[in-house]
């Protein structure tokens, strides 16, 4: 028999777990607004995280969440491209970073 203790404990520990992997996440608002800043079509971001494109427009409309691996390729995608994501705060607030590349215009 566990004590309540012990059972409070291994709920801390299942609660920081979970925090931990939801922190690496996108969610579907960050995955629209990452491809906006980019100006990348669906199927283009699908093509290059090597994921099918209803993959993509069924997470951004919040129809389903995609598999774990298939969402870290989208991020890895995204953020390889220049995207930073601000994550999920115990208030709800998110974002997106991007910070356009340097076209060689002298200022």
């Amino acid at each position: 028999m566990t004590s309540d203790t012990e059972s409070t404990e291994k709920y801390d520990l299942d609660v920081k777990i979970c925090r931990h992997y939801l922190w690496r996440m996108i969610t579907p608002g960050q995955c629209r607004a990452a491809r906006a800043f980019l100006q990348v079509a669906q199927d283009e971001l699908a093509k290059a995280a090597s994921v099918g494109v209803s993959t993509i427009r069924d997470f951004e409309v919040g129809k389903r969440t995609p598999m774990v691996n298939n969402l870290k390729a989208i991020r890895a995608e995204l953020e390889r491209r220049g995207v930073r994501f601000v994550d999920q705060d115990d208030s709800g607030t998110c974002g997106v970073l991007y910070t356009e590349p340097d076209k060689g215009i002298a200022g």
